[in-house]
Formats: structure tokens, C-alpha cells, sequence
């Protein structure tokens, strides 16, 4: 029997993490995001961005700290927030 995911990655080419902390979340969408996309992670914490990259492990994902209310992307960058 498959087993249904609730939160279906697959199918995006851009992705930002935003508030992703010690990159609970990234685990996840390394995981089932394809190898093609895109991953962001975002939080206003350089510490805490570091621990993500600690704990992934994964050079995949790019880390940019910043404040939600005044990301520094172009609206429409990204197909999944």
C-alpha cells in the first residue's frame, strides 16, 4: 500500500523555508523535494541558521538570514513558501 504524504513537495521547483530555525523542516524537503529544486531556508537568526547547517549536512539548500516583513526576494520567486 502507498502511503499518502499530507504535504506534497514534489511537484516544485522553488522552495522557501521561512522561519526555519534549527532546519526542522529542510530534513523533509531534502528528503521528498526533487534534486532539481531550489531550497531557501530564512530566519532572522544567524545562529540558528547554522545549527540547520549543522544538522542537514546537505549543501543543497541555501541559507539567507532575514526579516519576513522585508524579505530580500523578488515577488513570485518561489512556487511553495
Amino acid at each position: 500500500m502507498l502511503r499518502r504524504r499530507n504535504f506534497d513537495v514534489t511537484r516544485f521547483h522553488s522552495i522557501l523555508d521561512v522561519g526555519s530555525g534549527a532546519g526542522q523542516i529542510l530534513g523533509h524537503l531534502l528528503r521528498f523535494a526533487p534534486q532539481q529544486t531550489q531550497i531557501v531556508a530564512c530566519d532572522l537568526s544567524h545562529k540558528m541558521l547554522c545549527r540547520a547547517r549543522q544538522r542537514v549536512k546537505n549543501h543543497r539548500p541555501f541559507y539567507v538570514a532575514a526579516d519576513m516583513t522585508r524579505l530580500p526576494f523578488a515577488e513570485g520567486s518561489f512556487d511553495c513558501v
